[in-house]
């Protein structure tokens, strides 16, 4: 199971002990959001080593906004520019936001169906 990229710390935690129940080479150094999703199709489903059933991606629901915005930056995109009301121009409907929106739309079905909700949900 891959852990979604955390905003601000961006980095990535995984199971080494699901990539050898799979046979899936660990991330590279560095993965690209293709390397990721590649990935987790191929971990999501019957554990072939425990039968249990695994998810190749997770997200932490409340972060569900930064993730998109990490794979925004990743494709070479960016939020806007200045931090300040005054002046402050927002790119969310550039080319970059809009490919990162749909990546993690595309992740979303290596998930759990609740994996986005932050309160009140049973996540076995």
């Amino acid at each position: 199971m891959l852990y979604g990229m955390y905003s601000c710390s961006r980095h990535i935690v995984y199971d080494k002990q699901l990539f050898d129940d799979w046979g899936v080479e660990y991330l590279s150094e560095s993965p690209t959001i293709d390397e990721v999703l590649e990935k987790a199709a191929k971990m999501t489903g019957k554990n072939p080593k425990t039968g249990a059933q695994n998810y190749g991606l997770t997200f932490n629901g409340k972060d569900a906004a930064d993730t998109v915005m990490n794979v925004n930056e990743s494709l070479g995109g960016q939020w806007g520019t200045r931090f300040l009301w005054k002046g402050m121009k927002v790119e969310f409907d550039s080319p970059t936001m809009i490919e990162a929106a749909e990546r993690l739309k595309e992740a979303s079905q290596y998930a759990r169906r609740v994996c986005l909700w932050t309160k009140g949900a049973r996540t076995s």
